[in-house]
């Protein structure tokens, strides 16, 4: 995630850098995040930039691939105040607004199995900020963590040399960077309506 200094833009916005999502669609219509071949979130990049003696390609499209997009990351500012909106207040807004807009809500199950809403993701498919913030972690930034222990090989091949694996398994095992993004998150306050305009950056 990244903040501006010239001027506040969406925490975690980046113009240029984006991450790139892909899959397949089933013969049932169902989605198929090609998970045996890394998806579904593309790792271009790879450990060898930190361990030269690790030469390990960043990943590249499965050729079977047929869905392909692109996302910059959501923001998060005052992602703390969503995380505190109970689920009842949210299911409360639900429902059709006029003018053709319908609130529909995602009920997910969290990492107690626990039915709740969803808070957070493109799709509210989070239900927790904590959730969110060690998937994305581990997805976005190869962070294995108490909150996501799975690692998502590259191109779906979990056979790395011996020299690229130093810390094993989770690499933040008792979650302090994990906990340490979630506090930043959880404390960073909304931008003042009005804050980025002309004025409002000469002053």
């Amino acid at each position: 995630m990244s903040i501006g200094h010239s001027e506040p833009v969406s925490g975690g916005y980046n113009a240029t850098l984006r991450t790139t999502y892909f899959g397949a669609l089933n013969s049932d219509g169902s989605f198929n995040p090609l998970i045996a071949q890394g998806g579904y979130i593309l790792e271009p990049l790879s450990v060898d930039t930190f361990i030269r003696t690790c030469r390990v390609p960043g990943e590249m499209i499965p050729s079977d691939a047929t869905i392909l997009t692109q996302h910059v990351p959501p923001a998060v500012f005052g992602a703390g105040l969503i995380d505190a909106i109970s689920d009842a207040a949210i299911e409360a807004n639900s429902g059709p607004k006029g003018m053709g807009i319908d609130r529909v809500v995602n009920r997910v199950t969290d990492w107690n199995g626990q039915t709740r809403v969803g808070h957070f993701g493109y799709k509210a498919h989070y239900a927790w900020l904590l959730y969110a913030t060690g998937f994305q972690f581990n997805a976005e930034v190869g962070i294995t963590n108490p909150v996501s222990r799975a690692e998502n090989c590259p191109d779906g091949n979990c056979k790395a040399p011996p020299q690229c694996l130093k810390d094993g398994e989770p690499n933040d095992p008792h979650g302090v960077e994990t906990i340490g993004l979630f506090d930043y998150e959880s404390l960073l306050s909304p931008p003042v309506p009005g804050w980025g305009t002309p004025m409002a950056r000469r002053c």
